[in-house]
């Protein structure tokens, strides 16, 4: 169903490249990525503001 629906957006790239962020934001892919790639970032730079 959803290949079905992807294959219909395959003469737009920017259509599809968008529909598929949609699809992974709707179905809560999206969110929890961005959020531990923050907590990693926050986790990496923390010795160094310990130390300073």
């Amino acid at each position: 169903m959803i290949f079905g629906l992807l294959e219909t957006f395959n003469g737009s790239p920017l259509l599809l490249y968008l529909s598929v962020i949609g699809i992974a934001c709707a179905a809560g892919g999206i969110p929890p990525m961005m959020e531990r790639k923050r907590r990693r970032s926050i986790e990496n730079a923390l010795p160094g503001l310990l130390e300073g």
